[in-house]
């Protein structure tokens, strides 16, 4: 009888766990409410909030492994937290307590000592050993001071002459303090085609992995790799010695652009200089070239400079001679709303197309300037400085604008330098004339 009292009570205690957290242990999800807590192996927790209970299954932009094998998982309910971990690690939530937070969370694992240890969401990690920064650009011994860690962000975290400010250096994988936090609840996932990657829907929803690995570097490594999936070996010559080149901007038809000293720092240039590397036997694997291999300076653009004469044959080249040839991408400027490429550039409608961005402008004003207008021809540009385009500049010599002509034949034939000084003879009750600012 007391047996059989005994079991029906275990019955009960066991129904009233699973009810409160949803889940099965045998696969190492436990189901919380809106709370989600996934042990992928006994050292690596995932956990996840979400309002409305639905939780992202699909693989993400970073975390791409979702079918694991089950980890032996115990947990209960102890005065309205949930308690559940492995032989290496444990998570306490308090049951129905909301999103996240220091208060209502925290994992807990022990060394190979057999300290305790344990995190909370919020708490920084000082024995992180670094991640990977944004830039390396303004990273100096005058940015990182004495007693000013070199993982962590530079004190003048603005790159000088653009003005983009430097994101704040993340913490990395290796840490001291044996664990690693990595927060993916604003990575995109993927569709149901795995196709393209698409936001989230629950843009307040929480993603977040635990790995608790003490010591153990090597197992982290593995982890990582296992979860987010395999890191690919670089080739072999972006380990090795760069050099850069062509760090400055080309604009065709510029003045710079036609002297002698100019164009001669083009595509043999570039060969010679190679050549004598390799000659001297100074190593090094790949040229990047900068601004001034494609048109159009740093608003960018995909067709090269009259610089690069044989852009195919000069590739080929390079890699006979066993030298990567890798192009700097200039987007456009920092800071504005400017377009990614120069509208000049021949592959501008279909890179703009590709990307969905706006197709770029056409011409849209027809303006017939016959009436009313005079200009006067100023190949010297001595009627701006004069201000001939004012009332009174009668001494200009001004003509009538003709329709059916472009206007750069209406100035001084022959002249190189066809300038013209628009006027327009308004009525009284208006401005006595309208400077105009015309280009060609």
């Amino acid at each position: 009888m007391l047996k059989s009292l005994a079991n029906c009570v275990l019955a009960i205690l066991v129904v009233a766990l699973q009810s409160a957290c949803h889940g099965p242990e045998t696969n190492g999800v436990i189901v919380a409410g809106n709370a989600r807590f996934h042990f992928l192996t006994p050292s690596l927790l995932r956990m996840e909030f979400s309002s409305g209970g639905k939780f992202v299954d699909a693989p993400s932009a970073v975390v791409q492994k979702r079918d694991w094998p089950a980890a032996a998982v115990q947990y209960r309910e102890e005065n309205g937290w949930l308690i559940a971990g492995t032989d290496a690690m444990t998570v306490r939530y308090r049951l129905r307590s909301g999103k996240f937070t220091a208060a209502n969370l925290a994992v807990s694992w022990r060394d190979c000592a057999g300290a305790s240890h344990s995190w909370h969401p919020g708490d920084a990690d000082p024995l992180n050993l670094g991640g990977m920064p944004y830039s390396l650009d303004n990273v100096s011994e005058e940015n990182l001071p004495q007693g000013h860690s070199d993982t962590r962000t530079p004190v003048n975290d603005v790159i000088p002459g653009i003005d983009v400010p430097l994101s704040e250096a993340k913490p990395g994988l290796l840490s001291r303090a044996g664990y690693a936090f990595i927060d993916d609840s604003r990575t995109p996932v993927w569709n149901a085609g795995h196709t393209w990657i698409e936001p989230r829907r629950a843009t307040e929803a929480q993603d977040w992995y635990v790995f608790a690995y003490g010591s153990d570097y090597h197992q982290v490594l593995r982890e990582y790799a296992m979860l987010c999936g395999s890191v690919p070996m670089v080739p072999r010559r972006a380990l090795g010695p760069m050099v850069t080149d062509f760090n400055f901007e080309y604009f065709p038809a510029s003045a710079q652009s036609r002297t002698p000293q100019f164009q001669r720092y083009n595509q043999q240039y570039l060969q010679d200089e190679v050549a004598q590397l390799r000659r001297l036997g100074v190593p090094f694997d790949t040229l990047i070239l900068d601004f001034a291999w494609h048109n159009f300076g740093w608003d960018g653009g995909y067709d090269w400079s009259p610089l690069i004469a044989h852009p195919r044959e000069f590739a080929s080249w390079l890699h006979e001679r066993g030298v990567g040839l890798s192009l700097n991408d200039h987007p456009g400027y920092a800071n504005t709303e400017e377009s990614i490429l120069s509208f000049d550039d021949s592959h501008a409608t279909s890179v703009l197309k590709a990307l969905g961005g706006e197709p770029p402008g056409k011409p849209a004003i027809d303006l017939d300037i016959s009436n009313g207008w005079t200009f006067a021809p100023d190949p010297d540009d001595r009627g701006l400085q004069a201000r001939w385009y004012e009332t009174g500049a009668r001494a200009a010599g001004w003509k009538r604008i003709w329709v059916g002509i472009p206007w750069q034949e209406q100035g001084v034939p022959g002249s190189p330098r066809r300038g013209l000084v628009p006027h327009l003879r308004a009525a009284p009750a208006e401005a006595a004339s309208a400077p105009v600012s015309v280009s060609g």
